[in-house]
This record gives structure tokens, sequence and C-alpha cells, in this order.
């Protein structure tokens, strides 16, 4: 083979290298990107099950708060319900 076509054919392979290095630097970059991508998703799942589980928080305290005070409504009422019952009696 002359020179002139072994330098052709090298330079031939040499771009076929480039060629196939920059494929595998693109598909690098995008495995990359799927990865950035599936950790801000799992980022923003965890984010939302937090605020989930605030607001559950929150609604189960609220409603704990308001029994209690129905609670103690009653128990005020019954107490006044026999104060009163005691003042007629005694009248």
């Amino acid at each position: 083979m002359q020179p002139a076509m072994r330098a052709k054919a090298r330079l031939e392979e040499l771009k076929q290298d480039i060629e196939a290095l920059g494929k595998e630097q693109f598909s690098a970059g995008a495995d990359m990107m799927q990865m950035l991508v599936f950790f801000q998703k799992d980022s923003d799942r965890r984010t939302e099950a937090e605020e989930r589980r605030r607001r559950e928080e929150r609604e189960e305290r609220r409603e704990a708060d308001r029994l209690e005070r129905e609670e103690r409504e009653r128990i005020r009422n019954e107490v006044a319900e026999a104060a009163e019952r005691r003042r007629e009696h005694d009248i």
C-alpha cells in the first residue's frame, strides 16, 4: 500500500474514532441528563410526600384539638347543670 493510501486510511480510522468518541460523549451526557432528571423527580416526590405528611399531621392535631374542646365544653355544661340542680334543690 502506498504511503498516501495508508495516510488516507489512517485519517479515515481517526475520523471514525473521533465520531465514535463524540457519540460516546453524547451518550454519556444523555445518561447524565437522565440521572439529573431522575434525582430531580425523586426530590420532588420526597418533598410532596413530606408536605402531605405535615398537612395530615396538622389536620390530625386540629381534629384532636376540636375533640378536646368539645369534651371540655361537655364537662363544663355538666358541671353547670349539676350546680343549677343543687341550687334549685337548695331553694
